[in-house]
């Protein structure tokens, strides 16, 4: 049950990641999806599959080297620790995992960084919220 409601909450988040940065239609955010909405909710699916693969696998490789900049930083090397998943999610989604008609990547460095932002602060409510220790 965990699991499923963890792919579903990432979902979300790459949802919300995709909404926020596709609001003004005028600035192409480089997120382009599928025009049937069962066809959006299987992509998100499949993408929140995919970042709790690498949630569960990378990420804590990347929190171990990075405790030392953790400690010197404050802490906000998050926002690069959350940088390079999302770097990573698009490369597998861009590069080995090829879908025609869905595209995730990001136009420019502003839209990654507003993204990378976006998905940290996310990924933080979400640790609050569930994962009480």
């Amino acid at each position: 049950m965990k699991l499923i409601f963890s792919i579903l909450i990432n979902a979300l988040i790459l949802w919300a990641l995709a909404y926020f940065l596709s609001w003004n239609e005028l600035v192409d955010s480089g997120i382009i999806l599928p025009e049937a909405i069962w066809d959006q909710y299987k992509t998100f699916i499949v993408w929140g599959f995919l970042l709790w693969i690498i949630n569960i696998t990378i990420r804590p490789i990347l929190n171990i080297l990075s405790l030392p900049f953790y400690l010197i930083f404050f802490g906000l090397v998050v926002f690069l620790v959350n940088g390079v998943i999302l770097k990573l999610l698009t490369y597998i989604m861009s590069v080995i995992l090829i879908i025609p008609w869905v595209k995730f990547e990001f136009a420019t460095t502003i839209d990654f960084v507003i993204a990378v932002a976006i998905f940290t602060i996310l990924n933080m409510v979400y640790s609050l919220l569930f994962f009480k220790r």
